[in-house]
């Protein structure tokens, strides 16, 4: 123990001894402080990391619904396709179904015209009758 006693017996023994309590309370301060910054940045990377997540999920959300709107407009087009050949179609069955009508309606006009013709017969004039050939017995 010399050595102490040399630090006793010199003249900066004293600013030694008294800076010593003051260094002690700064370094405790310090690693006080240290701890604390070390709790932030945890909860900093926490928050971060849970900040990331969430942004990975709504992105993943909007992908999703992106894809279900593409979806959705691409059935809508369809459908819309669809039904304007169901228009298509059925005004092409209503035109038909007027000209069937039509057909129809002249066909039963003439089937009347021929059941009418039928009820009156046509007496053909008789034609005169040409005289026997003088020969005709020979």
């Amino acid at each position: 123990m010399p050595h102490l006693q040399h630090l006793y017996a010199s003249s900066a023994a004293p600013v030694c001894l008294i800076a010593a309590p003051h260094l002690y309370a700064s370094s405790a301060h310090l690693y006080a402080s240290s701890a604390h910054l070390y709790a932030s940045s945890q909860h900093l990377y926490t928050s971060s990391a849970h900040l990331y997540t969430s942004s990975q999920h709504l992105y993943a959300s909007s992908q999703h619904l992106y894809a279900s709107s593409a979806h959705l407009y691409a059935s809508s087009a369809h459908l819309y396709t669809s039904s304007a050949h169901l228009y298509a179609s059925s005004a092409h069955l209503y035109t038909s179904s007027q000209h069937l009508y039509a057909s129809s309606a002249h066909l039963y006009t003439s089937s009347q015209h021929l059941y009418a013709s039928s009820q009156h017969p046509v007496h053909l004039a008789a034609a005169p009758c040409a005289p026997p050939h003088r020969n005709w017995y020979h």
